[in-house]
């Protein structure tokens, strides 16, 4: 019977259900002035995934009582290691795409090839835990029809059509 002025949900996602977030700590919260809200998790696919990505997406289009903030992992200075004197990467054609669309340093690359080595190699376990942007957070392990590398590779090669067409009843319109 009290209510919360307070409240910092972390891992959101990995609750059971939704219901425990809409049947109990939403009626809890207050909405006196000052009241705190924060839910937070990265976008792992849980119980609580399909609600907590739906105020994501709210929030991301301004249509929300909540602000949209997410934290890309390669801008914070603990997701990096010094690479030793005179160390050199070479980098794979993954790891190129990732230098050049998101501006990757040596040190951020190094930081992720050990994070992955401490999951097995698990790159897709990587990703659902420390995604690039907020579309490559729902990434669902394990249920991509094609390779989700080689869609990596080709993403930037993808450029704008030539020409637009309008069919009509089976005729190009102008």
């Amino acid at each position: 019977g009290r209510s919360v002025h307070f409240l910092h949900s972390t891992e959101t996602c990995r609750y059971p259900s939704d219901d425990s977030i809409k049947e109990s700590l939403i009626p809890a919260l207050s909405d006196f002035p000052g009241t705190v809200r924060i839910w937070e998790s990265t976008a792992h696919f849980g119980g609580g995934a399909d609600w907590f990505r739906d105020q994501c997406d709210q929030a991301r289009a301004k249509k929300s009582v909540y602000d949209f903030f997410f934290v890309e992992w390669w801008k914070m200075p603990e997701y990096s290691i010094p690479l030793d004197r005179g160390e050199k990467l070479r980098l794979d054609t993954e790891e190129r795409h990732l230098v050049k669309k998101f501006k990757l340093t040596p040190e951020n690359i190094k930081w992720r090839r050990n994070e992955i080595r401490e999951l097995k190699g698990d790159v897709d376990m990587f990703r659902l835990s420390f995604p690039m942007d907020y579309d490559d957070a729902w990434i669902s392990k394990n249920s991509c029809t094609f390779d989700r590398k080689r869609i990596t590779e080709m993403a930037d090669t993808v450029c704008p059509p030539r020409k637009r067409f309008r069919l009509v009843k089976g005729r190009e319109q102008d």
